[in-house]
């Protein structure tokens, strides 16, 4: 299809179309704009623009879900005063990794279990 073409298809798609309802106008006329300076289609377009920012609100609010997660795990380590019964260890760690717990554990200087200081060992010898 030759640019003329699909600036001519996309200037049909405004007025009263489920696509001018997405894009708007603005998009439309920007989209017809870089195809004639052979730029990407999307450059300039708000419709891009808004989901860059839906994106950086999706990774803030991974961020502080992953940041509440930990503070509400390092809460129960201290409510346990590091001594944590398995069934309870076993979801921590399935949340958090075992490297988070061991690390709270020791900034704490809570006593590390058999268990966790033979995965230290284990990870040491990988390297």
């Amino acid at each position: 299809m030759k640019r003329a073409e699909e600036i001519q298809n996309l200037q049909s798609l405004k007025g009263d179309t489920y696509f001018a309802d997405f894009f708007g106008e603005h998009d439309i006329d920007q989209m017809c704009e870089n195809i004639k300076n052979d730029f990407g289609l999307e450059l300039g377009c708000n419709f891009y623009q808004k989901a860059e920012i839906y994106q950086k609100q999706v990774k803030d609010t991974e961020k502080k879900a992953k940041e509440q997660k930990e503070n509400f795990v390092r809460g129960l380590i201290d409510d346990f005063d590091g001594h944590i019964p398995s069934e309870i260890y076993d979801r921590l760690e399935d949340a958090v990794g075992k490297l988070f717990i061991i690390n709270w554990k020791r900034q704490q200087e809570y006593p590390l279990t058999e268990a966790e200081i033979d995965w230290l060992v284990t990870v040491a010898n990988k390297k």
